[in-house]
């Protein structure tokens, strides 16, 4: 039976289904069917496009050419030509190659004819040995892969481009059910979805996962067409297929990128709320799960010794052991990799009662701890050397009930365990109960509180005095403290980092730089305090605020006061992720402005001597936790010297930070630090306040903290 016998429907389809421009013309010339392809290089709809010329859609200098050859096919030859057609609005003109084929056959002698066209980078040359009875799907073989099938899915023809594609020879096809392509991609619904839709005379489309002859997988987005015989029953099965493949990879690759860490390669933040949202839905039905927060002990310490190759090494081994040590519990678990060192294991309990969750989750984390703290070898980055490392872990856990509360947080509530975990001196394990429940509702009523903080004048900054060898104060580092109407003054270290977790530092820090230089504009006119600098930290979240250091330039560059009295205290946290040649380049031109740039808490990190190279710094300050025990642990008194001999050769003044008695601050002294801070002198205080601890001559009154 000839396939194209039913109905000039069917030809729309096919046409429709093909990659090329291409269309149906009657025998008056006119347009009767226009693709999208077609109608997308317009810029019109399809059947806007219904009715008029071929010759209308080409510019004036192309109609020539067009209506020549669409003469020539109508009188029944096949024409093919190349021309530089300019289609719909285009301006430039592209080379195409237009082909146009007759209807022949019984029924299609006065029906006019199709057109395909593509330009010349697409166009490829047809297999000319091919015996197949329509012209018309000879014209589509040189667009399309194209096969037959009967019945019952027996190839009856295959075209040259579904041998390339398929690695199989014509004869290797040929009888054959399409079956031998099947990649185990789709499951038997699929197909039993297909063969329902082709068998009731429907077109089918959608993309197929099929396997080469060499095993290799390609992916082909299908329209398979079936033909009715005169009962209106399929006869026979035409598909057309395009290969996606390229297009199928680079999906692939941009669901990686979006939903899987690129380190350990294991599920992401993302994957992760959607695998929450989905125990949201009633359809996952009910039972018992826990959520368990891990974070790896010191894991700042690899990355600083050892470098950021290692430390990914580092995590990835991490990430393998977790999964291995869940797959050996047959555990219904999935890990997610966060970023950082921290992983988060998401696990389903169905069936099991409280105190059973509770030994098996103990039980787990046990083993986890027992596995990571065994020694990780790993290569630090094309050293021949292996690195044996271990490590311990802190974790917070969260069970949870299915299908979940919308307004449950578990996330939330495991970092409020794997904080209070941390606070017990880490490698511990902390289940969330009704202490910690109050704390985070604690927590959420002071974030509310801390968002209108700023705007009803709850902050004001104090000034802790830095003195030289003389006791003459010669600056004083700004400190923000925020006086809450009902719960009187909360500590910095509860409201900083919770600003930060709400990215409400930014506004906090530019608020902060601010009010120091209204101050140090105040100072200038008073004897006493005309020369004293004012020291102010600046975040990381600021550091990575792409405008932050730009819009600071052109801040103090409308200052009225000596521009060398503002110091900026940059941490090593702060700095860690951000070193870029931007960031050095942008610190520099600051600094050569003359702002001075002080690295805070020297020392405490593993990384201090590479900044001491790489930034324009002006002075240090020596970590308090070094003069904390400095007169009693000879090891953070050579460290100490070794500081003040580094920065001397550097041309760096030294602040040391945390003096709190006489006997330091001698000893400081005498090994040549030229300058303190610390409640030895005074704590924190308000400007006006100070002013009265200054003698005229800039000495600071004796002070002892109570």
């Amino acid at each position: 039976m000839d396939p194209l016998s039913s109905s000039l429907e069917v030809v729309d389809q096919i046409l429709e289904a093909t990659p090329a421009i291409g269309g149906r013309i009657d025998s008056t010339g006119r347009i009767r069917f226009a693709n999208g392809a077609l109608a997308k290089s317009a810029k019109q709809r399809p059947e806007d496009l219904v009715g008029r010329s071929l010759a209308d859609l080409v510019c004036i200098n192309c109609q020539k050419v067009v209506l020549q050859n669409l003469t020539t096919a109508l009188q029944g030859r096949k024409v093919s030509v190349e021309a530089d057609i300019c289609l719909g609005a285009q301006d430039v003109p592209e080379s195409m190659q237009l082909r146009f084929e007759p209807l022949m056959g019984a029924g299609w002698s006065s029906e006019g004819l199709v057109f395909l066209g593509e330009s010349f980078a697409r166009g490829e040359q047809s297999s000319k040995g091919d015996s197949w009875p329509n012209n018309l799907l000879q014209t589509l073989n040189e667009h399309a892969i194209v096969a037959v099938a009967d019945l019952q899915g027996t190839i009856t023809y295959a075209n040259e481009r579904f041998c390339q594609i398929s690695k199989y020879t014509k004869t290797e096809l040929l009888g054959q059910n399409h079956r031998i392509l099947k990649s185990g991609h789709h499951d038997a619904h699929f197909y039993e979805a297909m063969w329902t839709t082709i068998s009731g005379g429907q077109t089918w489309r959608g993309d197929v996962c099929n396997r080469a002859k060499d095993g290799s997988l390609y992916w082909v987005h299908t329209t398979i067409v079936p033909f009715l015989d005169g009962h209106g029953l399929p006869a026979q099965y035409v598909s057309i297929r395009v290969d996606i493949t390229a297009l199928k990879a680079a999906q692939q690759r941009a669901h990686q990128l979006a939903y899987y860490d690129q380190v350990t390669d294991l599920p992401n933040r993302r994957s992760l709320r959607e695998a929450l949202a989905e125990r949201k839905s009633p359809l996952f039905g009910n039972g018992t799960g826990a959520l368990v927060l891990i974070d790896v002990d010191n894991f700042r310490v690899i990355n600083d010794v050892h470098g950021h190759f290692a430390g990914d090494a580092y995590l990835r081994s991490v990430a393998g052991r977790v999964e291995g040590l869940l797959k050996e519990g047959h555990l219904r678990s999935n890990v997610f990799h966060l970023g950082g060192d921290e992983f988060v294991i998401l696990t389903d309990l169905q069936g099991l009662d409280l105190d059973s969750t509770n030994l098996l989750m103990t039980g787990l984390i046990t083993g986890l701890q027992e596995e990571l703290s065994n020694t990780h070898r790993i290569s630090d980055g094309g050293s021949l050397v292996d690195l044996a490392l271990s490590c311990s872990l802190s974790a917070g856990v969260v069970f949870f009930e299915t299908p979940l509360a919308e307004q449950v947080n578990l996330l939330e509530k495991a970092d409020v365990a794997l904080v209070e975990a941390k606070d017990r001196g880490k490698n511990q394990v902390v289940y969330f109960d009704q202490h910690l429940r109050d704390q985070l509702q604690e927590r959420h009523e002071l974030e509310k509180d801390l968002r209108q903080a700023l705007h009803q004048g709850q902050f004001h900054l104090a000034y802790q005095p830095i003195v030289d060898q003389g006791n003459h104060v010669v600056g004083a580092e700004a400190l923000m403290r925020w006086t809450h109407p009902d719960r009187g003054a909360i500590s910095p270290g509860v409201f900083i980092p919770l600003a930060e977790q709400m990215r409400l530092i930014n506004a906090m820090g530019w608020w902060v730089i601010e009010q120091a230089c209204l101050q140090l504009q105040a100072w200038q006119a008073n004897p006493v305090t005309c020369d004293w600098w004012v020291s102010v930290n600046v975040s990381a979240r600021q550091l990575k605020d792409p405008a932050f250091l730009d819009q600071l330039m052109q801040f103090v560059k409308r200052q009225q006061f000596p521009l060398q009295l503002l110091a900026l205290e940059l941490t090593e946290t702060s700095l860690l992720d951000d070193l870029s040649s931007w960031t050095l380049d942008s610190l520099a031109q600051l600094r050569d402005l003359g702002i001075q740039l002080a690295l805070d808490d020297f020392g405490t990190g593993f990384s201090s001597l590479m900044y001491l190279k790489e930034l324009p710094l002006t002075k240090i300050k020596i970590d308090q936790s070094f003069v904390r025990t400095l007169l009693d642990n000879p090891k953070d008194q050579l460290i100490t010297q070794s500081i003040l001999t580094l920065a001397n050769g550097l041309g760096l003044a030294v602040v040391a930070e945390g003096v709190e008695t006489e006997e330091q601050l001698q000893y400081l002294k005498s090994v040549g630090c030229p300058l303190f801070q610390g409640y030895l002198f005074s704590r924190p205080t308000f400007a006006e306040r100070l002013l009265t601890l200054v003698l005229p001559d800039r000495t600071l009154l004796p002070s002892r903290p109570k």
